[in-house]
Order: C-alpha cells, then sequence, then structure tokens
C-alpha cells in the first residue's frame, strides 16, 4: 500500500469513527432525555398515587364519623318509629270509638223519636 492509500484509509476511517462517536453520542443524549422524562412521568405518578391516598384516608375517615353518628342517632330514629306507630293506631282507636260513639248516638235518638211507638202506650186519662 501507498503512502497516499494508506492516509485515504485513515480518513475514511477516522470519518467512520467519528459518524460512530455522533451517533453513539446521539443515543446517549436521546437515551438520557427518556430517562429523564419517564423519571419525571414516575414522579408525577408517585405525587398522584400520593394524592389519592390522602383523599382515600380522608374520606375513610369521614365513613367512620357517618356511621358514628348514624349508630349514635339510632335510637332516635327508632323511638321516632314507634311514636309513628303509636299515634297511628290511636288515630284507627279514635275513629272506632266516634264510630261506635256516632251509631251509639243515633241509635239512642232513634229510639228517644220513636219511644212511643216502642213502649206500652199511656192509657189516657
Amino acid at each position: 500500500m501507498t503512502d497516499g492509500s494508506n492516509e485515504a484509509a485513515l480518513r475514511e476511517m477516522s470519518r467512520t469513527i467519528g459518524g460512530l462517536e455522533s451517533t453513539v453520542k446521539s443515543m446517549l443524549q436521546t437515551w438520557q432525555s427518556q430517562e429523564a422524562a419517564a423519571s419525571q412521568g414516575r414522579r408525577d405518578l408517585h405525587q398522584k398515587f400520593d394524592n389519592l391516598s390522602d383523599k382515600v384516608s380522608g374520606l375513610a375517615s369521614k365513613v367512620d364519623i357517618a356511621i358514628l353518628d348514624i349508630t349514635a342517632i339510632k335510637p332516635s330514629v327508632e323511638a321516632f318509629d314507634n311514636a309513628k306507630q303509636r299515634a297511628m293506631g290511636a288515630q284507627t282507636l279514635g275513629r272506632w270509638i266516634w264510630g261506635l260513639l256516632l251509631l251509639m248516638g243515633g241509635s239512642f235518638g232513634w229510639v228517644l223519636a220513636n219511644w212511643i211507638t216502642i213502649s206500652p202506650k199511656i192509657p189516657p186519662h
């Protein structure tokens, strides 16, 4: 090989190595930017999960408080239901009593109105 062909081969190898170095640098930059984006994505995802966890914890405590409140008012609700049932029973009893009184009053009125025809006649004087 001649000196000129050696230099041409060396220049060709240098150009190829330079292209390879450029490609490796480009791939390294791409990998670093993807890694940074992935890290940011994981960070965002962890923050979202932490926020969601906080919200779920808050909701769980609110549900526990609501259950305690419901448990506390349960006897009052049952007492109200009992009072409501008693009131309905009293209304029904009142209707029956009024009906009986009206029936008795009507019967008494009929007896008074028809006393003369039902009872023995008093002889005239």
